[in-house]
């Protein structure tokens, strides 16, 4: 039922300086689609550095009909921005000169793959709420942006028997905050209840100075876990000697399923804290300049 804008390759759609393309309204029960393929969404006049508002996704967007494919989004403020938990297709496109962000996801589907793009010269490439990723991002390119890393707006991993995979796309996930990893449905299913945070081999997490990654809640009942092998935790920067809190492993970590293996874990004040009585494993880790 839900109007439908397809734009066809090769058209060129320009916007004043401040205005946007909004896909759907904040309303579910307000629908649009968007179908763009090789088509570039440009400002209409860079003058002053002016730029558009650029593509807002909104919830009552059709998720497997709002595709953005091989496109170019540029000289906007956010090249897209995605609110209201949807999923478009957002591949193979190119998000350059934009001056905040390529995209900015608020909230989003464990759905959303942004996958095959190239991120040229943003002041950010990329920012998403911890919580909603999820092998969402691979098979990206980073190239001279100002900040050259995916921005990870922190808070908690909490979905009860979900296993939250943060891949290896070639540049650092950066917290800006704390970050927990647990449930709290009090234990009404154990262990196998918990909620776990999986970071694969080759991938860089930073965080700021003073914060902390936590895993397990301080209640027994409030479980999670932690799966990292060939994985670098680390500060974003050591510039006056800042150093992140470090990791800690509390009474609700799930011990056989918490595991640190062939990860550095450096620049914190203590790389590893335990709490609770916990037996994780830790195992040919470096853990350095703490």
């Amino acid at each position: 039922h839900a109007p439908v804008l397809k734009i066809y390759p090769a058209v060129t759609v320009k916007f004043p300086k401040d205005k946007n393309l909004t896909i759907g309204q904040s309303t579910t029960t307000h629908r649009g689609r968007l179908d763009a393929k090789g088509v570039t969404f440009t400002v209409a006049d860079t003058a002053n550095n002016a730029r558009w508002k650029g593509i807002v996704i909104r919830a009552g967007a059709v998720n497997d009909s709002t595709v953005l494919d091989s496109s170019v989004i540029e000289y906007a403020a956010i090249g897209i921005e995605i609110l209201g938990n949807k999923a478009p297709t957002i591949t193979r496109n190119t998000f350059r000169y934009n001056s905040d962000y390529g995209i900015y996801s608020h909230d989003h589907e464990y759905a959303l793959r942004i996958t095959g793009n190239t991120f040229l010269e943003n002041k950010y490439p990329v920012a998403v709420r911890a919580h909603d990723l999820d092998s969402t991002l691979y098979g990206n390119t980073y190239t001279n942006n100002t900040n050259n890393y995916i921005r990870v707006t922190s808070d908690r991993i909490e979905t009860q028997s979900h296993t939250f995979d943060w891949v290896n796309d070639g540049v650092p996930y950066v917290l800006d905050g704390n970050l927990s990893v647990y449930e709290s449905n009090n234990d009404k299913n154990g262990d196998a209840h918990a909620a776990v945070l999986k970071i694969y081999p080759g991938v860089t997490v930073k965080f700021p100075k003073d914060k902390t990654l936590t895993i397990g809640g301080g209640s027994g009942n409030d479980k999670g876990a932690l799966d990292a092998k060939g994985v670098t935790f680390t500060v974003t920067d050591t510039t006056d000697n800042a150093r992140w809190s470090g990791i800690d492993i509390r009474a609700g970590a799930v011990n056989d399923s918490t595991v640190l293996d062939s990860s550095v874990i450096e620049y914190a004040d203590r790389g590893l804290e335990i709490l609770g009585n916990k037996a994780p494993t830790i195992t040919r880790n470096t853990f350095r300049y703490n």
